[in-house]
């Protein structure tokens, strides 16, 4: 058919022409259309340049119902060619559809075979649990320490780290630390070295410092001092005041703010044990001094309650992982500055 002759064809005749080339949908979809292009003006046949109001509305009150019953029958008709269409369109696609999918999975097996996946939940854990990833979640690690001050990022070791998180109660977490107490402090002994910057400096030499006086056995000195330097390091990495009081003045029983929320995973991890030790104490309102450590009770009301060799741990472990933290933040800096 010549473009001249194609464009005499009528509307319909027009949009059927290509009716081979359209897939099972829109061969439908066209059809229907049609369809209500021919039913369509029988419901309003009349003319209101030929007819009164009242006649046309006689009129239309007889052909409307017409229209509907028409309009039911090439539904019916068109029904069973949907569904033939349909399957000689699947028949049709089917070997392609296997092939295609067949492609998808030679080009993923190399990669499940290496254990990808596990190699991206691995990557989500803290460093010191990687070597552990078979038997620890990210999930595991957050929910621990969305409710314990205790960090799990740059120190401990991995198998206290994974004691810490197998432990059922407050109480088990808090006996391992006991437990333990040589091994991690060690372990930030470690880390501490690690901290080159000249841009901490200053407070890797007060935490060492700490750690002479709680090796020599004055652990209250050593968790005044472990903490006066978290706060410190602190105010050095949230200078705005809008950023950092959400994490030093949280609120009993509020969710974790939104400001730690928005972190990534690791940069969480590191903020969320600093964000459980600062939980709400006044004790100008007679608020009951926690044997747990606490920067506010450690800071405010002195005494053997707060001060304690476990709590010297706990805060050297926070100053620690915040410090190993800083760090990073550093070296990544410098990275792309090159």
């Amino acid at each position: 058919m010549s473009a001249d002759e194609s464009s005499r064809v009528p509307r319909i005749g027009r949009n059927f022409v290509n009716l081979s080339g359209l897939t099972s949908a829109e061969a439908i979809k066209l059809l229907e259309s049609q369809t209500s292009a021919v039913i369509r003006p029988l419901g309003s046949i009349h003319s209101p340049y030929m007819l009164d109001s009242h006649v046309q509305g006689v009129i239309g009150g007889l052909m409307t119902p017409l229209a509907t019953r028409l309009q039911n029958q090439f539904s019916d008709i068109l029904r069973p060619l949907r569904a033939r269409m349909d399957a000689q369109l699947t028949s049709a696609f089917k070997p392609f559809r296997d092939a295609y999918l067949q492609q998808i999975r030679s080009t993923l097996q190399p990669l499940i075979n290496h254990d990808f996946f596990g190699g991206i939940e691995r990557g989500m854990l803290p460093p010191i649990l990687r070597v552990v990833s078979h038997d620890i979640k990210p999930s595991q690690v957050y929910e621990f320490l969305e409710t314990e001050g205790i960090p799990l990022y740059l120190v401990p070791r991995a198998d206290i780290a994974v004691r810490l998180l197998k432990a059922q109660t407050h109480q088990a977490r808090r006996k391992v630390l006991n437990d333990r107490q040589n091994a991690i402090v060690g372990d930030c002994v470690e880390a501490l070295q690690r901290c080159r910057s000249s841009l901490i400096t200053a407070e890797v030499d007060f935490v060492q410092d700490g750690i002479r006086a709680l090796q020599g056995g004055s652990y209250s000195s050593a968790q005044a001092l472990f903490t006066v330097t978290l706060d410190t390091l602190i105010t050095k990495l949230l200078p705005e005041r809008h950023a950092r009081n959400p994490i030093t003045k949280r609120k009993m029983g509020h969710p974790v703010p939104t400001v730690i929320e928005e972190m990534g995973l690791h940069q969480a991890f590191v903020w969320l044990p600093i964000w459980n030790s600062h939980g709400e104490f006044w004790a100008s309102n007679g608020d009951k001094i926690p044997s747990d450590y606490s920067r506010h009770a450690t800071v405010h009301a002195v005494s053997k309650t707060q001060y304690s060799k476990r709590n010297c741990i706990q805060a050297l472990m926070l100053v620690t992982s915040l410090l190993g933290y800083s760090q990073q933040i550093i070296d990544q800096a410098t990275d792309e500055q090159n």
